[in-house]
């Protein structure tokens, strides 16, 4: 055993080993300060606390952007024991997430490895690892990130069964179980999961018996059992929800037509996946993709793996192209579970001109990793109080400031927060309150210790205007306190 792991332990596994660790500090580093904790991480925090304060367990998951459609509740139970073991604090969960895309990170690498040799591999790598854009997007505390990793596997899964000349049940197994898993981190990504695992399943037909496809399917089905239930306690809520999305064609009334809004979607979709290789700077990442694009076409020979991205890329940017549902918006996130097989895509083209000049490859890749380690060090060294962004630091000061200001005295608070509803302040609120054993801040009774709390809202000063206005006539401001892009008022009620 120890020869083996000493034949494992080659200069070569090493550099892969430290890319995937410095990979991993990039997107853990200052994790507690700079972590993005708004809406969507305050009512997640807020359903996890229930489940393990008062073991309030549940069926469904976070909402999609398809009003009353839910996803499965796997993310909430993935997350669960990492919020417990950091005693409530959101950036314990974050460092796991950012695990998972590390790991991602490693079968990126050895997806390459599979289509094209280390060569691919690598370039893969360095690209997941060190691109500005996949850094930030893989430092979200949200349920897309860990589809990273199922998306991945499942392409990984599929090299494999088509490279093996044996069936190996466990490969078509575990590919439709993480399709099923899937669908509980981000629907837009994974609904098209359904075509592609169809299609390629179709197309592999002799490496499947029944008795594999009777078992996959089986599993597939049975991630979605949580829904299925729920919907069945709740009157068909879901399915219903779910109809009326399909039959109400109102969100797709877009005014312009459909050629113009094909163009428009075409140049999001170009926009979202040549920020992969360089955010911020779409002509560099064109002139890279125009690059690999021309080599893809010198590879021809490899027409098993040009089928397989031909699936996995084409199904999604046809559906992409053609969805005109949710007001018109593509979100960046939804395609979410196609970043990595870009980059392997582009990865594989782009070797094709490694082997004709190694030396010109690797000072551009040096220049593209310089490119973007400069992006991301402006973000990471981020004076959080220096900014009028809102990170989790700038909120738990202004928090603090208020437990400590009101030392002995009961105390209410209103907050105002762009997306009007402040789950990440109602949360925040509660963990501190826990960790303080400090009962002064009160809910439900008034008292004439009001602190205010809003953040600054650019977008829509009206609304905040509007706000303010109303305090006015509630209290008389004493103090005034800004932390980043909050600013705390303490108020005696008039």
């Amino acid at each position: 055993m120890l020869k083996n792991l000493r034949k494992q332990f080659t200069p070569w596994n090493l550099l892969i080993l430290i890319i995937l660790l410095f990979a991993f500090i990039l997107r853990i580093y200052r994790i507690g300060d700079l972590l993005d904790f708004h809406y969507d991480q305050g009512r997640d925090a807020l359903i996890i606390w229930e489940l393990i304060k008062n073991h309030k367990f549940f069926l469904i998951g976070p909402v999609t952007g398809l009003e009353g459609v839910f996803l499965g509740p796997f993310y909430y139970y993935l997350i669960a024991p990492f919020y417990f073991i950091g005693n409530g604090n959101p950036a314990i969960p974050s460092i796991f997430l950012s695990s998972l895309v590390t790991i991602s990170l490693f079968f990126l690498y050895k997806s390459g490895e599979e289509i094209g040799g280390k060569v691919v591999g690598f370039i893969a790598l360095l690209i997941g690892s060190f691109s500005n854009y996949l850094i930030l997007s893989s430092r979200w505390l949200s349920n897309p990130t860990p589809i990273y990793l199922t998306s991945i596997l499942i392409f990984y899964l599929m090299i494999k069964i088509i490279k093996e000349k044996d069936n190996k049940p466990i490969f078509w197994i575990l590919m439709f179980l993480l399709v099923g898993i899937s669908f509980h981190f981000e629907l837009a990504s994974a609904i098209f999961y359904l075509p592609i695992l169809l299609i390629f399943s179709f197309w592999q037909k002799k490496k499947l018996n029944k008795l594999t496809a009777v078992l996959s399917l089986s599993l597939l089905i049975t991630t979605f059992l949580p829904q299925v239930i729920f919907n069945f306690r709740h009157e068909n809520i879901l399915f219903n929800n779910i109809l009326l999305q399909i039959t109400n064609h109102k969100d797709s009334q877009i005014e312009i037509n459909f050629l113009q809004f094909l163009q428009t979607r075409i140049k999001r979709i170009w926009d979202i996946i040549s920020s992969l290789i360089f955010n911020n700077n779409i002509l560099i990442a064109s002139i890279f993709l125009t690059i690999s694009l021309f080599g893809i076409l010198k590879l021809k020979k490899n027409n098993e793996i040009s089928k397989l991205f031909a699936i996995f890329l084409g199904i999604p940017l046809i559906g992409y192209l053609l969805y005109r549902g949710n007001y018109g918006n593509l979100y960046n996130y939804y395609l979410t579970g196609y970043f990595l097989i870009f980059v392997l895509f582009f990865s594989w083209g782009i070797s094709y001109f490694f082997k004709i000049s190694p030396k010109r490859i690797v000072l551009m890749f040096i220049l593209l990793i310089l490119l973007n380690l400069i992006q991301i060090k402006i973000k990471l060294t981020t004076n959080v109080n220096n900014s009028n962004e809102i990170f989790i630091q700038n909120q738990l000061e202004a928090i603090n400031w208020i437990y400590e200001d009101s030392i002995g005295n009961n105390f209410n608070v209103d907050v105002y927060v762009p997306p009007v509803i402040p789950y990440s302040y109602d949360y925040l609120f509660l963990w501190e309150k826990n960790i303080r054993n400090n009962d002064n801040l009160k809910f439900t009774e008034k008292f004439d210790l009001l602190y205010t709390l809003y953040e600054v809202d650019p977008p829509h000063p009206d609304r905040l205007e509007a706000w303010l206005a109303r305090q006015k006539g509630i209290g008389k401001v004493e103090k005034e306190i800004k932390f980043g892009g909050i600013i705390v008022q303490r108020r005696i009620r008039i």
